[in-house]
């Protein structure tokens, strides 16, 4: 993390603006705000630090970040350090627990970047996918996933739903997720036969580790549109026409659905039979390690409407390449998966016999 003014390897760009902590928030005494960017292509931080920062519609904390690197996929964040200890923890307040931060790019110096640090002790995530394949019948599924806002949640229940989402029956308790880095809970139902509709909503019931809790409307969330397609995801939201090429090193090629710059994607490719388990993964973009949340369209286009991942090649410039050539006796499949800014998906998946 670089903090101050770095010494600029290129072309660089300042990024300036001010911060609005609400009033109603309780900040330590000695907590620090943090305002920085982060670049998930070369993993480099620039922080602006503010030792005593102020509250109040009136009283924003101005900031400017010096010397960025011109480039795309800055994230925007901030972080109130309430026991400055150097770390995000349970009580400081901060958005780095987004799956998407605010998206930055530095193409020039800019100005007028203001946040509004939130106010919300936790927060709501409504996810839908859409899954169709050659093998399979197509299917929709609806995550629901509630992460630390303000306050640190330690029990999660589904208490209410509204609309028409007869696909889920309440109350429903919520498992905490493991392995998804922040503490988050997240329950996800399959919907053979059943499609979700937009603006189904759900309402939680969330408590905390300090004993209090949310109840009602204060923690929901609900189905959103596909990207700018203004209905649920399905079939038009798909790639479509999944080839490969031929030989045991082979390219995947594909058609994206419209307006493909809208959207980040991720591919899979594993083996079907003759494995088990980890061993079935083959290769995967972005890799379990990776920075980014996917390929874009630019990364991989070959054309106005298709796009190649070539073998051995990660479009995203990290390191992730498969375990090993195919083998001609093995059966695969591989999938492309499309996301919009909200995590709503749309996956197909193509099965290779004969590499």
């Amino acid at each position: 993390m670089i903090i101050g003014t770095p010494s600029c390897p290129g072309t660089c760009y300042s990024i300036s603006g001010a911060v609005t902590i609400p009033s109603s928030l309780t900040l330590n005494t000695g907590a620090p705000l943090y305002i920085g960017v982060y670049n998930e292509n070369t993993g480099q931080v620039y922080v602006s630090q503010i030792t005593s920062p102020t509250q109040g519609a009136g009283s924003p904390n101005s900031y400017t970040i010096s010397n960025v690197p011109s480039g795309n996929g800055y994230g925007f964040f901030y972080i109130i350090d309430q026991n400055n200890d150097g770390l995000i923890d349970a009580g400081d307040l901060t958005n780095t627990r987004n799956k998407d931060l605010a998206a930055l790019s530095v193409t020039g110096d800019l100005i007028g970047q203001d946040l509004a640090v939130s106010t919300a002790n936790s927060a709501a995530q409504v996810q839908t996918g859409y899954v169709t394949c050659s093998s399979c019948t197509l299917s929709y599924s609806v995550q629901l996933e509630i992460t630390e806002g303000n306050k640190l949640p330690v029990a999660v229940t589904l208490s209410a739903t509204t609309g028409n989402p007869a696909y889920l029956l309440t109350p429903v308790d919520f498992s905490l997720c493991t392995s998804c880095g922040n503490d988050q809970f997240d329950y996800t139902a399959n919907l053979p036969g059943g499609t979700p509709n937009v603006g189904d909503s759900f309402n939680f019931t969330v408590t905390y580790s300090d004993g209090s809790q949310d109840t009602g409307t204060a923690v929901n969330g609900a189905v959103t549109v596909f990207g700018s397609t203004g209905a649920i995801v399905g079939a038009s939201d798909v790639a479509t026409s999944l080839q490969t090429t031929a030989g045991t090193a082979p390219n995947f090629t594909w058609t994206f659905p419209a307006n493909p710059g809208n959207y980040t994607y991720q591919f899979n490719l594993s083996q079907t039979n003759n494995c088990s388990g980890n061993s079935c993964e083959i290769w995967q973009i972005p890799g379990n390690n990776s920075n980014s949340n996917g390929f874009t369209y630019a990364q991989t286009e070959t054309g106005a409407t298709t796009g190649q991942i070539t073998w051995g090649t990660d479009p995203t410039g990290g390191s992730s390449t498969p375990s090993g050539s195919l083998n001609a006796s093995d059966d695969y499949m591989w999938t492309i998966t499309v996301f919009d800014s909200n995590n709503n998906s749309a996956q197909s998946s193509a099965n290779d016999n004969t590499p």
